[in-house]
């Protein structure tokens, strides 16, 4: 990700956009580029952007803008502290809610001819304001708090259908959005953490390292064995986690992000 100190220098966010799909092309091609066939190559899916500040906006508006493009189904999120809420920016880049494992789309050879699969490519951009915490995650951390993977079912959250299969799509895509942003609200604050990247990236890990300890307890005591598909004993999603914290606002080097020695407790600290 681009931050503000060394980034290229554009005018206006469509010169951002064109970086990112000029940046979204090279990483594409560097996937097989040293392949002698391209089938050997594996498949990404990816989310990436630039963060600016606005200048000569009203004082009143948002300083801060964050364009952002976005391939598969990583995630990005906005905690806005002052309200203590937060919002999913790719709401609907999963529009898929039969098969789990579809990412809606990837880089890399997937195309009958070898080429990227675009289907859910998109451009994105937010207004932020100082102090509010961009959140980036891989699905192997967004599923966690996907309710599907946590054994509820849609009368759980308050609809008319039994199952997630009788759901109509676009409905159960706003009420599982619904459900994740006030999920992770909720896991962001609790213990009274505090709002800053540090503690919030420890917090998300040790969520999902807890959410998944059952799936986890099985598999090693059933080396040999496959985990039955049972998301009420076996909540969450084993998968790579990655977690990108990011407060917005200028940096000065040297300067105290706010970190406190509770950010590095070994009680918040998920591995500890």
């Amino acid at each position: 990700m681009y931050m503000t100190k060394n980034a290229p220098k554009m005018k206006s966010t469509r010169d951002i956009a064109q970086h990112l799909i000029t940046a979204l092309s090279v990483s594409n091609f560097s996937i097989s580029y040293d392949k002698p066939d391209v089938w050997m190559a594996g498949t990404s899916t990816c989310i990436g952007g630039v963060l600016v500040e606005v200048l000569g906006g009203q004082p009143s508006a948002p300083q801060w803008v964050f364009v952002f493009a976005s391939i598969g189904d990583c995630k990005a999120f906005k905690f806005n502290p002052q309200t203590r809420q937060c919002s999913d920016l790719t709401a609907g880049n999963r529009n898929n809610l039969s098969d789990p494992r579809d990412p809606g789309g990837r880089l890399g050879p997937q195309s009958k001819n070898g080429g990227p699969d675009l289907r859910n490519l998109d451009m994105f951009m937010v207004h932020l304001n100082e102090g509010d915490i961009l959140l980036l995650f891989s699905d192997g951390v967004h599923d966690n708090f996907d309710p599907q993977n946590l054994g509820k079912m849609p009368p759980d959250l308050g609809m008319q259908y039994d199952n997630w299969e009788a759901c109509p799509n676009d409905l159960g895509v706003e009420a599982k959005n619904r459900f994740m942003n006030q999920k992770i609200a909720e896991v962001l604050l609790a213990e009274g953490a505090e709002p800053n990247p540090s503690v919030m990236t420890k917090m998300i890990m040790r969520y999902c390292r807890d959410t998944t300890s059952s799936s986890r307890q099985w598999m090693e005591q059933n080396p040999h064995g496959v985990l039955e598909s049972d998301y009420v004993k076996y909540p969450g999603k084993l998968d790579h986690t990655t977690v990108v914290a990011i407060l917005v606002g200028r940096y000065t080097e040297g300067q105290d992000m706010g970190v406190s020695q509770r950010a590095i407790n070994q009680q918040i600290w998920p591995f500890g």
